[in-house]
């Protein structure tokens, strides 16, 4: 298994960023199984594209999609990473790591399966990528500043006078009403705290 974290995670990033004064930046882990080295020897079959001869298997190296212990190795391989480079993961909260410094120090990562989160100082979260990108691949590294918004699963960060505003993003919210065959639906009213709809 991959742990996946809290869905409250990134907005108590999120808070801490903007009480501190602290930038946020995403990336990508690409490909992420593929950094992830096994425990255990692993025969694969060659897909027909591969264009070998039918009697030909393959040795797996590292992780490959579809195995079942894939997410597990690859877990594995993030937590050994952010060990490797200073950070400390949370005991209450396995897809969080720090660097244990406070204030305008302070650097966390926050990692949805092979999708991080960080706040920091741009200086420190440009540092820390580039130290990352000596373990695993990265791409669609953004920080976000007073021009851009940045994505993040299915939420929108962007900057404001106060701190930050959190928002999901409209695709994602018309993707998941057609998988659910709701494009028609209206919305719902206020819910008052007496219960009612308004």
């Amino acid at each position: 298994f991959a742990a996946t974290p809290s869905s409250t995670g990134t907005r108590i990033l999120t808070t801490v960023a903007a009480a501190l004064g602290l930038d946020i930046g995403t990336a990508d882990f690409h490909r992420a199984f593929f950094h992830a080295p096994l425990d255990e020897e692993i025969y694969l079959i060659p897909p027909k594209e591969a264009g070998v001869p039918e009697d030909e298997i393959w040795k797996a190296e590292v992780a490959w999609y579809g195995l079942q212990k894939s997410p597990k190795w690859f877990q594995e391989f993030t937590e050994k990473t952010m060990e490797k480079l200073g950070m400390h993961q949370l005991m209450t909260e396995s897809q969080m790591f720090t660097n244990k410094k406070t204030n305008k120090d302070l650097l966390a990562v926050y990692i949805h399966v092979d999708d991080p989160f960080f706040i920091g100082t741009k200086k420190n979260i440009r540092e820390f990528l580039e130290k990352l990108g000596d373990h695993v691949k990265l791409k669609d590294e953004t920080i976000l500043d007073n021009e851009n918004s940045i994505k993040h699963l299915s939420k929108n960060y962007a900057k404001t006078r106060r701190g930050y505003r959190i928002s999901t993003y409209a695709s994602y919210v018309r993707e998941t009403q057609a998988l659910m065959g709701m494009e028609d639906c209206r919305p719902v009213g206020e819910i008052t705290a007496a219960g009612a709809v308004r």
